[in-house]
């Protein structure tokens, strides 16, 4: 595991911001404090971001590769050293709270799961719109056509969501690792880089194996290890069928508590930034691999991105209160296939800006 240090050069105002009220971990104050020249805006000395080692990477690389610039129309110095600490993918939840991280990127399940749990998070923004495809080798070109066959997946989101859209468009499945008629079987594996080797052995003997895969691994599958590989079904296309949503919101960007309330002038600033971020990466797509490795990923160093695959990775950024009908309608829908979610509130979890 990595850990890269980022000294980001701030211009600080000469301006003051009163911290988020105490009483709600997601409101700011109802009305915005007066700035008076010669002020000083709070700011953290350091931030500690913790994020998976994969796709999420993506949604922070505008800031990984220039960092954060306050209000250059202030007076003064000052720095913010950014951290970024990137872990497995499967280990976000633990190591967000292990390593005393500030903010983290990590699957909305899983952060709602968090907050439910008594965690004192606020989820600042949706950030990944869903970047989950099957792909595979054989001639299914939908997900019906995957009936009688077997379909590789991982836990958590991936395999839930593909247990909703398949049961939502009335495809029966079983869970298992044998094919059977009439269902389609999911496979259930750790990491999706353990089927990869499956779809390419298919490819060779004529064979056929599907799987779900995120981006960039869905544009790996299908440049480099199985190049007659293909996208089997786009599943953010058959969410919106199913819910007329452009997308669900797949991965968030949350923060403590305390740390939202300690620092709103920085919260505001780093949301304003990632506006901009779906645009500067497909701008640098070709840049990336290096920019993850370098910031601490073990996976992504290697991988291709074209635009194309950026696109793909359905990038953007709605904050928390925008973010919150659609959120809660996507944890409905899932919340048949992951216990966890059932009959949670996550009342008070949205961050409201100004």
């Amino acid at each position: 595991m990595k850990k890269i240090c980022i000294a980001v050069a701030a211009l600080l105002a000469g301006i003051s911001l009163v911290g988020c009220s105490n009483d709600e971990p997601t409101t700011r104050p109802t009305e915005v404090p007066t700035v008076e020249p010669g002020q000083t805006v709070i700011v953290p000395s350091s931030v500690k971001i913790c994020l998976p080692d994969g796709t999420p990477m993506v949604a922070l690389s505008n800031l990984m590769a220039e960092g954060l610039t306050y209000d250059g129309s202030l007076v003064g110095d000052g720095t913010t050293e950014t951290v970024f600490e990137a872990v497995p993918a499967s280990g976000i939840a633990t190591a967000f709270s292990a390593y005393g991280a500030d903010l983290a990127v990590m699957p909305t399940v899983t952060a709602a799961q968090l907050y439910a749990q008594g965690n004192e998070l606020v989820f600042l923004s949706a950030n990944v719109f869903g970047n989950l495809f099957v792909v595979g080798v054989g001639g299914a070109r939908s997900l019906e056509d995957l009936t009688g066959k077997v379909v590789y997946t991982t836990a958590g989101t991936t395999i839930a969501l593909l247990e909703y859209e398949l049961a939502a468009n009335g495809i029966a499945f079983v869970l298992g690792s044998e094919a059977q008629e009439g269902v389609v079987t999911l496979y259930s594996m750790a990491e999706a880089s353990m089927y990869l080797p499956l779809i390419k052995q298919a490819q060779v003997k004529g064979g056929e194996a599907y799987g779900v895969l995120g981006e960039p691994a869905v544009t790996k599958c299908m440049t480099s290890v199985a190049t007659e590989s293909y996208i089997v079904a786009d599943m953010q296309a058959e969410y919106e069928a199913l819910t007329g949503e452009a997308g669900y919101p797949q991965a968030c960007l949350v923060a403590s508590k305390s740390f939202v309330s300690a620092y709103p002038y920085y919260i505001e600033t780093l949301l304003t930034k990632l506006e901009g971020n779906d645009l500067y990466a497909k701008e640098h797509a070709e840049e990336l691999p290096a920019l993850f490795e370098a910031n601490g990923s073990e996976t992504l160093g290697g991988m291709a991105f074209t635009a194309e695959t950026v696109e793909r990775c359905n990038l953007g950024l709605v904050k928390g209160a925008q973010a919150k009908a659609s959120v809660e309608a996507y944890l409905v829908n899932l919340s048949e296939y992951v216990e966890a979610l059932r009959d949670i509130s996550v009342e008070g979890f949205f961050y409201n800006a100004p």
